[in-house]
């Protein structure tokens, strides 16, 4: 059984909260909360619930999210915006605890989102996924076509042995490029450079689940 918290000032969006929770969800915990007191006295008896919550309306700004994140690290947090406000939206895009709906966002999406939040994945809605790929293609790294094709190999878990092979290239020559990237990129490990490169849209072609 999952928890949620709704905090939302419209009538018809916590009616239409309930409907498709109790719809998607065998016997959920669904408590309404009224401002930020009830909301942290919430979170203290269900640490891992699910908040769902308008900043349109409500008197939390971003840092208080992340504040009570802190506060209660297994919480996850669906962001309900009116608008796609670019600025907000790259603000927020550096939370993975933070999904981000639209209230125009279809019912799939909303149930979607419900769905990764119980499993603990973020879900983005597609007009804001748009908004957060157009900036992040501005920002790309100069990797050659060569890098790139390095990084996919590298990200599918081959070696730079195996990678040699491959390419009929010198492993030395693979650890100098696989060394380029990570520089490039400004990441430590393959992990990281995986979920950066997939994050900018360098890696569409690869499974792969932040």
């Amino acid at each position: 059984m999952s928890d949620f918290g709704i905090y939302d000032y419209q009538y018809i969006t916590r009616v239409g909260l309930h409907f498709i929770i109790r719809q998607q969800f065998e016997n959920p915990d669904i408590v309404e909360v009224e401002n930020k007191r009830d909301l942290k006295a919430f979170l203290h008896d269900h640490s891992q619930a699910i908040i769902i919550i308008d900043l349109s309306f409500a008197s939390l700004s971003i840092s208080d999210v992340i504040a009570l994140h802190r506060e209660f690290p297994s919480s996850h947090w669906i962001i309900f915006m009116n608008d796609a406000v670019e600025k907000v939206i790259r603000e927020i895009d550096k939370y993975p605890f933070m999904s981000i709906l639209l209230k125009d966002s279809p019912e799939n999406e909303i149930v979607l989102a419900l769905e990764y939040a119980v499993k603990n994945r973020r879900f983005i809605c597609k007009q804001v996924k748009d908004i957060i790929m157009d900036h992040k293609y501005d920002e790309i790294p100069a990797l050659t076509h060569t890098e790139i094709e390095i990084l996919k190999l590298l990200a599918t878990g081959k070696t730079a042995k195996e990678i040699s092979a491959i390419r009929f290239s010198s492993v030395h020559t693979i650890i100098t490029h696989k060394k380029n990237i990570f520089r490039k990129l400004g990441v430590k490990n393959i992990y990281e450079a995986t979920k950066y490169a997939y994050g900018i849209g360098l890696m569409d072609s690869i499974e792969y689940y932040i």
